[in-house]
């Protein structure tokens, strides 16, 4: 289940960063329309940050996760 989403630019393109109650965040490139980039977490992910230079950032129930992608 998702339980967050964001969308920004990144090198250009569209991308969409979601997080999920599985304790995964995906990158998702809409220009290629392939499969996300699997991120795992220790914990549900509840929020995640329009993507900004390749980080991200996911919020969960232990606090905040920074992403490089």
């Amino acid at each position: 289940m998702v339980g967050a989403v964001a969308v920004g630019e990144l090198d250009g393109g569209l991308v969409v960063v979601s997080g999920g109650f599985d304790s995964t965040v995906r990158v998702w490139d809409l220009g290629t329309g392939g499969k996300p980039r699997v991120i795992r977490l220790d914990a549900g992910v509840i929020s995640v940050t329009i993507p900004n230079s390749h980080f991200v950032v996911a919020g969960h129930h232990t606090g905040l996760t920074a992403l490089r992608f």
